[in-house]
């Protein structure tokens, strides 16, 4: 797997797929990119190129030390990490699709669908689960509809984009 150094940190990546518009995915926690791996062929075979990476701090990537205090700097807020400033600024097509844990809550999920402009939820079948982080093999059973919500709204989006021009 190719490592890059970036700014001074070695970063591990993949790219799954071989043509097709670029889509970078990004594990959220402290998980690496090995667990989207299902998930990335399966957008790929959509006609996507899907840029895998294990953030700084996760997986095979550099670990840093300062991470932790960044991470709880923002932990307090209703989407963890981002403020509703930031959230509010997004103007870029977004597709929002709630977690279940205690980590990722439905309720983050639909905070940042209704401060997000003009973004898109989808709502998986799943129940709110009183774990503080949903094992990833649980999303397992999720991933063909994952990967066809997304690419139906890639699809959408770009056609969007078109007509604007």
């Amino acid at each position: 797997m190719p490592v890059s150094a970036i700014r001074g940190v070695n970063i591990n990546w993949q790219v799954i797929g071989t043509a097709g518009p670029w889509v970078a995915m990004t594990t959220g926690g402290r998980r690496g990119h090995d667990e989207f791996i299902p998930l990335a062929h399966k957008i790929a075979a959509y006609g996507y190129r899907v840029m895998l990476h294990d953030r700084r701090n996760t997986g095979a990537s550099d670990v840093l030390t300062r991470w932790q205090d960044i991470f709880m700097a923002g932990a307090h807020h209703s989407v963890m990490g981002v403020t509703e400033d930031e959230l509010r600024s997004i103007k870029v097509p977004t597709l929002v699709i709630p977690g279940n844990d205690k980590v990722h809550s439905s309720a983050s999920g639909l905070t940042a669908h209704r401060l997000v402009p003009g973004s898109t939820l989808h709502r998986l079948p799943i129940e709110d689960q009183d774990l503080p982080l949903n094992p990833f093999p649980a999303w397992a059973a999720h991933e063909a509809e994952i990967a066809r919500v997304f690419a139906d709204f890639m699809a959408h989006a770009g056609a969007a984009e078109h007509n604007r021009r």
